[in-house]
């Protein structure tokens, strides 16, 4: 394990938690920059990559501070990686969507 890891308490669930959520969300994004996805829409996954990745490091982050909204740096990222994510994930739908709408009218 990590020297900068050493000192958190494996025993408390939320520091489990938030180690889950740190490798879930990496695995998320790691498998949405392995999908194909039409070159329209390619912008918005690499870009929803970069803020799944960024959100994973914020667990991390939290692991060592205890808590979302401690030091204020984190409650900024996870309110700007929760609130961007969800936009790029809409727009990326709605890229990815919009060929398929084409496709099936012609």
């Amino acid at each position: 394990m990590p020297d900068w890891l050493a000192d958190v308490d494996w025993d408390e669930p939320h520091n489990l938690y938030n180690a889950f959520e740190a490798v879930f969300w990496t695995v998320v994004a790691v498998s949405l920059g392995c999908r194909p996805t039409p070159r329209r829409a390619s912008g918005f996954r690499w870009a929803l990559v970069a803020v799944l990745l960024a959100f994973a490091a914020s667990d991390v982050w939290e692991l060592k501070t205890g808590a979302w909204w401690r030091p204020w740096p984190l409650c900024v990222l996870k309110f700007a990686c929760g609130g961007g994510g969800s936009l790029l994930a809409l727009l990326w739908w709605k890229a990815e969507t919009r060929g398929e709408a084409a496709a099936d009218a012609s």
